[in-house]
C-alpha cells in the first residue's frame, strides 16, 4: 500500500520533493488511522487527476488509484480494524517468518530437497515454530488413517 501511495504523491507533487513526502505520509496515516481513510484518500487522489502533468505521472496516479480501489473493494484495507485487533498490517512479520522457516532450515549447507520434501519440511517447521504442531498432527492423523476390515 505504501508503495502505491508514494507513487501517487510523487505524481501529484513531483518525485523526491518534500511535498510528495509529506503528502504520502499524510495519506498513509489517514488510511491506517481513520475508519473511512481509504475512501478519503481515493477521493483526494481522484480530485488531483486533472492537475497532474505528464503522461508518466498521470499513468502512475491512475495505477495507484486502481490498486487502492481494488484492494479496498476486496476488503483488504481495513487497517483501523486490524490495528484494534492487534493484527499485523505490514509485510515485516511475513518476511521474518519466511526468513525463519525457509532461510534457516532450507538453506543449510548441504541441504537438498525435492519440491514435495521441501514443502513437507517447511510445513512441520512452521507448525513447530507457531506452536501448532499438535493440531497439525491431529489433522494429519485424521487424514491418513483409514479403517481396515479384519
Amino acid at each position: 500500500m505504501a508503495e502505491y501511495v508514494q507513487l501517487a504523491a510523487n505524481a501529484v507533487e513531483g518525485e523526491k520533493t518534500s511535498g510528495a513526502k509529506v503528502l504520502a505520509a499524510t495519506w498513509r496515516e489517514t488510511i491506517k488511522e481513520e475508519e473511512n481513510g481509504v475512501t478519503r484518500v481515493l477521493r483526494a487522489m481522484r480530485s488531483r487527476r486533472k492537475k497532474v502533468k505528464g503522461k508518466t505521472s498521470r499513468s502512475d496516479l491512475a495505477r495507484a488509484i486502481h490498486y487502492l480501489a481494488n484492494q479496498h473493494r476486496h476488503g483488504r484495507m481495513n487497517y483501523p480494524q486490524a490495528l484494534k485487533r492487534n493484527y499485523p498490517i505490514g509485510t515485516g512479520i511475513t518476511e521474518a517468518a519466511a526468513k525463519t522457516v525457509v532461510g534457516v532450515r532450507m538453506k543449510r549447507a548441504g541441504a537438498r530437497f525435492s519440491q514435495h520434501g521441501g514443502q513437507t519440511v517447511m510445513l512441520f517447521r512452521a507448525a513447530v515454530l507457531s506452536e501448532r504442531f499438535d493440531s497439525l498432527h491431529r489433522e494429519l492423523h485424521a487424514t491418513y488413517t483409514a479403517a481396515v476390515a479384519a
